[in-house]
């Protein structure tokens, strides 16, 4: 299944705020529920930096975001430019199939310091870190 994946570093006084619009009872998961394609979103916030958030959201399909946008267009644009008021920053860091998705977080995070990734403890960190050695993404 597709997964969108996105990262924001939320402005400091609208944490609140962010996590209301992009938590998986948000105001885009409301947006996009019509969708009988979308599957919800994951909210993830950064245990180093509080501000910074990932957001997963979840298809069906991978054509999913032409239809849904010839159906809502407006209603996303709108939403959209709400949204940009609760963020420093918007990124897609990229679309991606569900066996992928944890790969892709951890490549996302591998260039941060050792037991930083994720805030992981000593054990989780130990297996992230060999699934990133099996994998190629660190050395």
């Amino acid at each position: 299944m597709p997964r969108i994946i996105w990262r924001f570093p939320a402005k400091a006084r609208r944490v609140d705020e962010f996590c209301n619009g992009y938590g998986w009872k948000g105001k885009w998961a409301k947006l996009f529920g019509p969708s009988p394609e979308y599957e919800g979103a994951i909210l993830l916030q950064d245990l180093s930096d509080p501000l910074v958030f990932i957001v997963i959201d979840r298809w069906a399909s991978v054509d999913w975001f032409t239809r849904f946008l010839q159906l809502f267009r407006p209603d996303y644009e709108n939403l959209d430019r709400q949204s940009n008021e609760l963020t420093d920053e918007e990124t897609l860091i990229d679309n991606f199939r569900d066996e992928v998705v944890w790969l892709a977080l951890c490549r996302c995070f591998a260039s941060v310091a050792e037991r930083r990734l994720f805030g992981l403890q000593r054990t989780q960190h130990r297996v992230v870190s060999r699934l990133l050695l099996m994998c190629g993404i660190v050395g």
